[in-house]
């Protein structure tokens, strides 16, 4: 995730989202809102490329190798 992301507004990528400021979500269907993402990051690519680490943190944040262990461990425990 230390990328910039432009996503199809499909649950799953709804669920592993990054923060706001490091990705837009897009109906895959219709082309003038992927033209617009697109024209997004052409527009503020260095402002983009500034906030890198946002990206970064939120990864390591949201999917460290503790983090997932304590998940999986609540689902397991559920059962």
């Amino acid at each position: 995730f230390r990328s910039f992301l432009i996503l199809s507004n499909i649950p799953p990528h709804l669920e592993i989202a990054p923060p706001n400021r490091r990705c837009l979500f897009v109906d895959e269907s219709n082309i003038e809102l992927i033209i617009e993402a697109l024209e997004y990051v052409t527009k503020n690519i260095e402002q983009i490329r500034d906030e890198r680490n946002l990206s970064k943190q939120y990864s390591i944040n949201a999917f460290s190798v503790d983090k997932m262990l304590s998940e999986y461990r609540e689902v397991y425990d559920s059962f």
